[in-house]
C-alpha cells in the first residue's frame, strides 16, 4: 500500500512474439504439472497403495482425499490474495510444497506420514494451478490458452500412462510413483524464470465486475452444476455401456476414442478463439451435450453408446474454455477463474454421490436424471452469463 492507496498486482504480458511464446511455455507448463498429481497421479497412487501397502480401499481413498482437499483448501485460500501476491513466488511455493510432499511420501512408512505427505503435495498444487489460471485469466486471449493447456493436460496424461508410468510402476512401485512427480518439479523450477512479471497499480476504485456480481456467480454456478453433471455421468459411463448393449473392450475403446475427440476439441478452441464471439461457441457445445446425454441414457445400442460418450467428452472439452474466457472477461484479475477450478473440483468429487448408476430395467436412475437437470441448469446459466459479455 503507497499513501493509502490499495494497490494490486498486474501481469506484464510480453508484447514481443518470443517473449509471448516463453510465458504462455511457462504458464502451460507449470499448469500441467500443477494438475497432473490430482488428476493423473492420483488413481496411480490409490492403486499402488492397495496392492504395494496392503491398505484396505478405503484408507487408500483417505490418500486421495487428502490431496485433492489439500488442493481444493489451498486454491480457495488463493483465491483471496492472487491479485495482490506475487504470483511467480505463489509458484515457486507451490513448486517446493509439492517436491517436499512427494520426497516425504518416498520414504514414509507410517500411514498417518504418508496422509499428511498427501496434503502437503495437495497444498502445492493447489498453489501451482491458482497462481497459472489467474495469470491465464488476464491473458489477451484466455479462451485460446485455456484451450492450450487443456491439450498440453491431455497429452502429458497420456503419455504418463501408456508410455513412462507402466515401467516406473514395475520398477518401484508406489514409491516410484512418488518419485516420478517428485522430478516433474524439476523442469517446473526452470519454467519459473519465464513466469510473466507483475507490477503494482492501484486498483479501481469501482470495479465493473466484482466477484460477488451476478455474472460471475452465475458463471461460477454454471461451472459447478455443469461439472456435478460430467462427474455423475462419466464416473457411471461403463454402467451405460453395459446398458447399451457394449462389452468391456468396446467401453475402453470408447473411452479412448472419447479422449481423443477431446483433444481435438482443445485444438479447435485453439484455431476458432473468440472469432464467432463467445456466444455461439457455448450454444454448440450445449446442445452437443445435451444431445449426447439424450443418446446414453436412451440405451439406443453399442453403436450409439459410443457416439454419445465421444460427444459427451467433447462437448466438455469444448465448451469449458470459454466459460473460463467470459470468467476472465468478467474478473481480469484471476480471481473469479481460480474460485472456478474450486468448482470444478467440488462438481466432480460430488457428481459421482449425487448421481447413483443406472440399471438395465430402467431408461433413466434418479442419478442420472439429476446429473440431467444440473447439466440444464448450467445451460441456463451459461446462456445467461454469455449474453452478459457477447
Amino acid at each position: 500500500m503507497i499513501l493509502d492507496v490499495p494497490m494490486a498486482l498486474k501481469s506484464v504480458w510480453p508484447v514481443a512474439r518470443a517473449e509471448e511464446a516463453r510465458a504462455l511455455s511457462a504458464l502451460v507448463g507449470l499448469g500441467v504439472i500443477g494438475t497432473l498429481g490430482t488428476w493423473s497421479f492420483l488413481p496411480l497412487v490409490v492403486s499402488r497403495a492397495i496392492a504395494d501397502l496392503g491398505l484396505d480401499a478405503r484408507f487408500a481413498g483417505f490418500l486421495a482425499a487428502a490431496e485433492m482437499a489439500g488442493g481444493g483448501v489451498a486454491t480457495f485460500l488463493a483465491s483471496f490474495i492472487v491479485h495482490r501476491y506475487d504470483r511467480r513466488l505463489l509458484t515457486l511455493w507451490g513448486l517446493l510444497l509439492i517436491a517436499l510432499g512427494s520426497a516425504v511420501s518416498v520414504w514414509a512408512n507410517q500411514f498417518e506420514v504418508l496422509l499428511v505427505s498427501r496434503a502437503v503435495t495437495g497444498i502445492g498444487e493447489g498453489a501451482v494451478t491458482a497462481a497459472v489460471i489467474s495469470s491465464m485469466a488476464g491473458t489477451r486471449w484466455p479462451e485460446r490458452n485455456f484451450g492450450i493447456w487443456t491439450i498440453a493436460n491431455m497429452a502429458a496424461a497420456t503419455l504418463l500412462f501408456f508410455l513412462i508410468m507402466p515401467g516406473v510402476m514395475d520398477l518401484g512401485g508406489i514409491s516410484g510413483v512418488f518419485t516420478a512427480y517428485l522430478c516433474l518439479t524439476i523442469p517446473g523450477f526452470l519454467l519459473v524464470a519465464w513466469y510473466p512479471r507483475h507490477r503494482a497499480e492501484p486498483l479501481q476504485a469501482a470495479r465493473p465486475m466484482s466477484v460477488s456480481s451476478t455474472p460471475v456467480l452465475f458463471c461460477l454456478a454454471a461451472i459447478l452444476v455443469a461439472h456435478l453433471a460430467h462427474g455423475g455421468i462419466w464416473a457411471y459411463v461403463e454402467r451405460f455401456g453395459s446398458a447399451a448393449g457394449a462389452g468391456p473392450r468396446l467401453v475402453g475403446r470408447a473411452l479412448g476414442s472419447a479422449a481423443f475427440v477431446g483433444f481435438l476439441g482443445g485444438i479447435l478452441v485453439t484455431l476458432l478463439g473468440t472469432r464467432r464471439g463467445r456466444v455461439l461457441p457455448n450454444t454448440l457445445a450445449l446442445a452437443l451435450s445435451s444431445g449426447s446425454l439424450l443418446l446414453l441414457v436412451i440405451h439406443g445400442g453399442p453403436v450409439v453408446f459410443v457416439t454419445a460418450a465421444m460427444a459427451f467428452y467433447l462437448a466438455w472439452v469444448f465448451g469449458l474454455p470459454y466459460l473460463m474466457g467470459i470468467i476472465a472477461a468478467l474478473d481480469p484479475e484471476g480471481r473469479a477463474a481460480t474460485l472456478a477450478i474450486v468448482m470444478q473440483s467440488v462438481g466432480l468429487a460430488g457428481g459421482p454421490a449425487i448421481a447413483g448408476p443406472p440399471t438395465r430395467t430402467t431408461t433413466t436412475s434418479p442419478g442420472s436424471a439429476s446429473a440431467h437437470t444440473s447439466w440444464r441448469s448450467a445451460s441456463r446459466y451459461r446462456s445467461l452469463a454469455s449474453w452478459t459479455t457477447a
